[in-house]
């Protein structure tokens, strides 16, 4: 049986928050070694940038060449677009009413970002994504 999209869902509040742009950091917090960051994107295809952080320090020989001491986090970023998010919610019967879609409440916005981190990454976890090395956590 489908169930209807509810803004009260049991996921963790985010971290930081500010329009259109959510971050959860891990254990240690702003001063850790993890985080996810979810941006809203809404020119072109529209939807959600979703990036996971984590250190990397130790884990490369200095003389990697694609390694830089001075940015110790790997960032790996995915696009899921709301289209994408849409179906995926339909494939596991999450219902999302036309006015949820047309015209999302705040609550509503942030829910189908949460939606978006999560299913973003599994896909990070399951595809991998764009790579690049940042000086600290978002």
């Amino acid at each position: 049986m489908a169930q209807q999209i509810r803004i009260h869902q049991p996921f963790r509040k985010p971290d930081e928050s500010s329009k259109g742009e959510y971050i959860w950091y891990g254990p240690g917090g702003k001063k850790g070694e993890h985080a996810t960051q979810t941006i809203e994107r809404w020119s072109g295809r529209g939807g959600w940038e979703v990036s996971e952080f984590s250190n990397v320090e130790g884990y490369f020989d200095k003389e990697n060449l694609d390694y830089d001491p001075d940015n110790p986090f790997l960032q790996t970023t995915t696009f899921v677009s709301k289209k994408e998010l849409l179906e995926a919610l339909a494939a596991i019967r999450v219902v999302v009413t036309e006015d949820q879609i047309e015209d999302p409440t705040e609550a509503e916005d942030e829910m189908f970002a949460r939606w978006a981190t999560a299913y973003g990454v599994e896909k990070l976890a399951y595809f991998g994504g764009e790579e690049e090395f940042v000086d600290s956590l978002p």
